[in-house]
């Protein structure tokens, strides 16, 4: 697209009737928002008359929240509109990012002393919503778009009778019957931006525009949050049904928000503030209460259950009878998950038993303690009683049973109970049993599937429920080192354990007698050994994968054989396992780094090709600044972090890739030459939205360095004036410019762009960090170093009035492509002598 006077840049915004292009007005270098009304509808006559009416109302407007016309014109088939760019976005676009309830009520202020003066002149705007309000760079609120605004004396013919104009969500009552409205209409449209600026959303919703506007005619005024309760006053002012009833004009709403704004100042927030916390204190009060009541309600029951069920004989003394049984349906894993047949899904009556598995770990410990004092004391009774129970038989009765494991670990007696478990599970199942199709078995076994899988109707049924219990039970607790096999190991650990037990080095493979010999010797020793692992770098993330414990250095362990793992971000993972023997043992490992210093690559692109050619560059420390009054105070900077620069000034041939896969027009290259000349006419926006479609693309962190990365690399590290040393004459081999830099590409009358890569590389392996052209980096510009960040973070600010570029360009002398030297241009600025180059994280 061509219109004369303007330099197309990009496409910024559409709509149905016209798209915004970003554009330079060549004639006094001003950056504008070209608007051009789509072609398509040059052949409606009224379209044509809409927007040369847009043009010719604001053009009647002057008032800093309104926005601004520079020109109207027509050329060839398009209308177009010449206007003030706005930056900031929209008031959706702050939405996402966030802003306080003050900073709404300045934007609802603003927005009032708008339409005041713009009702004042004659014009109702008739479609305030949140994308026709937008944001200067010093975040200001401006309203925009008066495409279907109306002059109260126009009359019939500006709108048909009947006709419903503006968004269905902020349409005034009014405006939904297609009724004659005025400017009292625009206040109640304000009222509903502002309720969604506070709450985040309209207040009346529905899927069509009617069942909108019957909300907007009928229901009742909504209701502000308690924290934005001082405002509630003014919005319901704002969107009374009755118009009469409402703000009557802007000016009004002014005085009203100022005085509010006045009496916060002076009162504070203590009301406010003092209703939210009584509110928070009340609700946590109730929390508080509700867990008590029901913890010591489960509490009592459980332990009356307990009681309830407590036996006495001769033989064996005090015991606890057996819950009466349903089948093994009627109780859950500790997955809560529910053993039961096809035909018996949940319908069974819950098991008294089950509260050993659904309360907290909490309220189980406090029953249980309980219980045990009360069993203790009446056991103490029976012997001072009877002496003469049969202790050996209770004994054995009462033997703690132990889950049976996969390893070559002692067998238990016959008689205890995970030996009975272990036989039933071994044993054929019946119809109705979970585990009644062996392949799922041998699924679920493998994927550590924990549910309950225990049929045998010969039996004991006590013996059997009691024995799945503990099992449940003691799968709750750590598991010992030396059962690294054990069945109810998590499956992601199983799962490395089966990869890696063919790809262990031979100074580490066992046979299976070894192991088994090595499994046995530790479950009979008892002692524990020390397990420090001493990891390069010491950031390093250390886990030992077959313990449920978190690794801590030193830590005690039984001897065995150990899953190790040692990652960090940017290195190889160290994943081997490793044996402790009956002595205490240190490991030190030294982890590989993924891209090492020096190290050359390009990422690969989701839709194809590759990006800019990058150099991994170590961290290091450097004194930044120099001679000029803008880069004191000289102070040192530390880069902690190795990352990856690009070795080139991105090229046109990396940006089209982009500018073409969005859409954008492509950067002019004043007749210079493209492919692998640096690009330029980018502004700073359009290089920072280069680098976020990098990361999209790649999965790496692109970004623009700031200013302290450039100057490290410029400098390689060292102290240094130039790229190239101290000597401002020794410049021609390294710098693309004027004066010392004698070369086929910069003359006394002529200068233009060198292909990158012309000059020699500095110490990094980096070229044209000096020359060529200069580079956006960034930081915001300010004119000192004081209170510079030591880690080499960029400077940002809230509104940025301009970026900082860097290392002189081919229009500067030697001397002005030092490794100091500082300048600035606005972000939204093009030039033929800045372009840029990225860097990227290495945190992978």
């Amino acid at each position: 697209m061509y219109i004369p006077g303007y330099r197309i840049i990009r496409k910024i915004n559409h709509g149905g009737m016209s798209i915004v292009y970003l554009a330079i007005q060549e004639s006094v270098g001003r950056v504008v928002a070209l608007k051009v009304m789509s072609p398509a509808l040059n052949g409606d006559p009224s379209f044509s008359e809409r927007f040369q009416r847009e043009a010719n109302i604001v053009g009647q407007l002057s008032h800093p929240n309104i926005v601004s016309i520079y020109d109207i014109g027509r050329h060839e088939n398009l209308n177009y509109i010449a206007m003030d760019y706005l930056p900031g976005g929209s008031i959706h676009d702050k939405m996402l990012s966030g802003f306080s309830a003050e900073e709404a009520v300045d934007i609802l202020r603003e927005m009032a002393s708008a339409l005041n003066h713009a009702h004042d002149k004659g014009y109702i705007h008739r479609d305030i919503k949140p994308e026709n309000i937008l944001f200067r760079d010093g975040g200001s609120a401006v309203l925009t778009d008066f495409g279907v605004a109306l002059a109260r004396n126009s009359g019939p013919r500006a709108t048909h009778a009947g006709t419903v104009v503006g968004t269905p969500h902020y349409m005034s009552p009014e405006q939904t019957r297609g009724k004659s409205s005025d400017g009292r209409s625009d206040l109640y449209s304000l009222g509903i931006v502002f309720y969604e600026m506070l709450t985040g959303s309209v207040p009346y919703q529905g899927e069509e525009a009617v069942a909108i506007a019957i909300k907007h005619l009928a229901s009742p005024l909504p209701k502000l949050p308690a924290q934005h309760r001082r405002y509630q006053d003014i919005l319901d002012k704002l969107l009374d049904k009755e118009p009469d009833k409402r703000y009557q004009t802007g000016r009004e709403l002014v005085a009203d928000i100022e005085l509010l704004q006045l009496k916060m100042r002076e009162l504070g927030d203590a009301d406010s503030d003092g209703a939210n916390l009584g509110h928070q204190i009340q609700n946590l009060t109730q929390t508080i209460r509700w867990h008590f009541v029901t913890g010591l309600s489960s509490v009592s029951r459980r332990l009356w259950d307990n009681i309830s069920r407590l036996r006495f004989s001769r033989q064996q003394g005090f015991y606890q009878a057996a819950p009466k049984l349903a089948g093994l349906s009627d109780f859950t894993t500790r997955q809560n998950t529910l053993v039961a047949t096809r035909l018996q899904k949940s319908t069974q009556r819950p098991s008294r038993w089950q509260w050993l598995l659904g309360i907290p770990k909490q309220h189980q410990l406090l029953a249980a303690g309980a219980a045990s004092v009360f069993l203790l004391g009446l056991v103490l009774l029976a012997w001072l009683g009877s002496g003469s129970a049969d202790t050996s038989d209770r004994n054995n009765k009462t033997t703690v049973p132990t889950v049976a494991s996969s390893s070559s670990a002692p067998q238990q007696p016959a008689q205890s109970r995970s030996a009975k478990a272990q036989t039933l599970a071994d044993a054929p199942a019946n119809a109705n049993s979970a585990v009644s199709n062996p392949k799922r078995s041998e699924a679920n076994a493998i994927a550590g599937d924990d549910s309950l899988a225990l049929t045998a109707p010969e039996a004991d049924p006590e013996e059997s429920f009691s024995s799945a219990i503990d099992s449940l039970y003691e799968a709750d607790q750590p598991a010992s080192p030396a059962t690294a096999s054990d069945p109810l190991l998590d499956a992601e650990h199983q799962s490395q354990h089966l990869e890696l037990a063919t790809s262990e080095p031979a100074d580490e493979q066992t046979d299976e007698s070894s192991l088994e010999q090595s499994s046995a010797a530790s479950s009979s020793v008892s002692a524990n050994y020390p397990f420090r692992v001493t990891p390069e770098p010491q950031n390093a993330l250390v886990r030992i994968m077959n313990i449920r414990q978190k690794y801590t250095p030193g830590m005690a362990l039984k001897p065995g054989r150990y899953q190790l793992e040692v990652s960090a971000p940017g290195y190889q993972k160290y994943l081997r396992w490793v044996t402790l023997a009956e002595q205490p043992l240190n490991k030190t490992v030294r982890l590989t780094e993924l891209r090492p210093v020096g190290s050359v690559f390009n990422s690969a692109l989701a839709d194809g090709g590759k990006g800019p050619t990058m150099v991994v560059v170590p961290p290091g420390s450097f004194s930044m600044g120099g001679t000029d009054a803008n880069t004191k105070p000289i102070h040192t900077v530390t880069i902690k972090q190795r990352f990856a620069v690009s070795q080139h000034e991105v090229t046109f041939n990396e940006y089209e890739r982009f500018a073409k896969h969005n859409g954008m027009p492509l950067p002019g290259d004043n007749r210079w030459g493209r492919d692998d000349r640096p690009v330029i006419n980018i502004s700073w926006e359009e290089a920072d939205l280069y680098a976020q479609w990098l990361t999209k693309q790649t999965g790496m962190h692109y970004r623009l360095p700031s200013e302290a990365e450039w100057e490290y690399l410029a400098k390689s590290g060292k102290k240094r004036s130039y790229v190239w040393g101290d000597n401002v004459k020794d410049a021609s081999d390294y710098a693309n410019c004027r004066r010392h830099c004698s070369n086929e590409y910069s003359g006394f009358f002529s200068a233009k762009t060198a292909p990158v890569g012309s000059f020699s590389a500095n110490d990094f392996g980096l070229y044209d960090m000096a020359g060529n052209v200069a580079e956006w980096v960034a930081d915001c510009y300010r004119d000192s170093y004081r209170g510079a960040s030591p880690n080499g973070a960029a400077y940002k600010q809230k509104n940025c009035p301009a970026r900082v570029v860097r290392g002189g360009s081919f229009k500067a002398d030697a001397a002005d492509t030092n490794t100091y030297s500082r300048q600035y241009q606005p972000q939204h600025t093009y030039h033929v002598d800045i372009g840029f180059r990225l860097v990227a994280d290495l945190s992978q």
